[in-house]
């Protein structure tokens, strides 16, 4: 996955990017909690912000601007959610989403599981933030990933 390449580099950027920014921590699965559905279906990832910040200081920002047909995910009701890159079905994961938080579980190695808020979702736009940080040197990242509905 690229952007999960941004994001898989939202999930590998998420492969250098989601990869990179796997959370530790074995969480359960399951859809339960979970009063808002409008995330299910198709979305077209358009941007992406990607920050870093040393001892809560910006250090660098930057933006990535994609077509929305490059980099697609699919969240299904059922608890599934798959990764295509350019209309390609690349990567299939079971996800969780309650509480305004997204987990997509990584079964190759399931101590690390990518996390995303919803800073927001409308039934046109998808708005994600993954947040990873390195406390032993006071480096945190922040992910921002904008979606359109396909």
């Amino acid at each position: 996955m690229r952007f999960f390449s941004k994001a898989y580099y939202l999930f590998l950027t998420l492969s250098a990017v989601s990869i990179s920014f796997l959370s530790c921590k074995k969480e359960p699965r399951g859809n339960t909690g979970t009063t808002n559905s409008t995330i299910y279906g198709k979305w077209g990832l358009t941007n992406e912000v990607e920050e870093m910040y040393i001892n809560n200081n910006l250090i660098e920002s930057n933006t990535y601007d994609y077509n929305s047909d490059d980099e697609t995910v699919e969240f299904k009701s059922k608890g599934v959610v798959n990764f295509y890159e350019e209309g390609i079905l690349s990567q299939t994961y079971d996800f969780s989403y309650a509480n305004n938080q997204i987990i997509i579980f990584d079964d190759t190695d399931p101590l690390y599981n990518d996390t995303m808020n919803v800073k927001s979702v409308s039934s046109e736009k998808l708005v994600l933030v993954q947040k990873w940080d390195e406390p032993s040197i006071g480096e945190l990242f922040i992910s921002t990933l904008t979606f359109v509905r396909k």
